[in-house]
């Protein structure tokens, strides 16, 4: 090493299905991400507004108990407006890959995820780690 200590990005996972933010957030780290996990939306929404300024990314289920990933798009955005959300949904009538940006949203993607259109899609975004 150089000395130099590479700068790692933070990613905040919302999906109130564990097994895959367990997923994602192993897919991440495994990519040298710092990845923070949360189930449950509200307290997603918290855990975020408590440390607004530590993430780089944002990717969020759509269908979730008590508040839409939208909403939590919303949310977020309301606070730091040019912070990149992913959303990622198994079914959406009214969200869509041609409609996402007007939802705020930097990308969409369906399930089952493509991992390597996932992983370029968030380093063409936030850029690393390097």
């Amino acid at each position: 090493m150089s000395g130099k200590e590479v700068a790692r990005c933070n990613i905040l996972v919302v999906d109130d299905d564990e097994l895959v933010s367990e997923y994602l957030g192993a897919l991440l780290e495994a990519e040298s991400y710092d990845v923070v996990v949360k189930n449950e939306p509200f307290a997603a929404l918290e855990y975020f507004h408590n440390h607004a300024d530590d993430f780089d990314l944002i990717i969020t289920d759509q269908v979730m108990p008590g508040l839409t990933g939208i909403e939590i798009t919303q949310e977020i955005l309301k606070v730091r407006p040019s912070l990149p959300v992913l959303l990622i949904t198994g079914y959406s009538k009214k969200i869509t890959a041609e409609n996402a940006e007007s939802f705020g949203l930097s990308g969409f993607f369906s399930k089952p995820i493509n991992e390597s259109l996932l992983l370029d899609k968030i380093s063409n975004l936030i850029g690393c780690p390097a």
